[in-house]
C-alpha cells in the first residue's frame, strides 16, 4: 500500500506485482501518466501534449521522487530529462 504523501496529487496508482510494473495517472499540466518497470528500470511517460517517451536505466529512487513531487513536470525537467535519454514512442 502506498503512503498518503505518494498518493497526493495522483488520480490513480496501480501496481502489478507479477511484473513489478507501476502505473500512475498524474494531476499535472505537463504529465498525463507514467508506467515504470522496476525489473527493467524503464520509465514510460505520456505527456499532455500527446508525446510519449521511453527512458531506460532509470533508478527506482528517481521514479519515487517523481511520484512524490509537488510539481511532476518540474521534477521531470530537473532530474529525468537531462540525465536519461528519452526515445520518442
Amino acid at each position: 500500500m502506498m503512503n498518503k504523501s505518494i498518493n497526493a496529487g495522483l488520480n490513480t496508482t496501480k501496481r502489478d506485482t507479477r511484473s513489478n510494473l507501476i502505473h500512475v495517472v498524474f494531476e499535472s499540466s505537463v504529465l498525463m501518466n507514467a508506467a515504470y518497470s522496476s525489473y527493467d528500470r524503464v520509465l514510460l511517460l505520456n505527456f499532455r501534449s500527446g508525446a510519449t517517451y521511453r527512458f531506460r536505466k532509470v533508478p527506482h529512487a528517481i521514479v519515487c521522487g517523481l511520484l512524490v513531487a509537488k510539481h511532476p513536470g518540474r521534477y521531470f525537467n530537473k532530474y529525468i530529462k537531462p540525465e536519461y535519454n528519452g526515445v520518442p514512442q
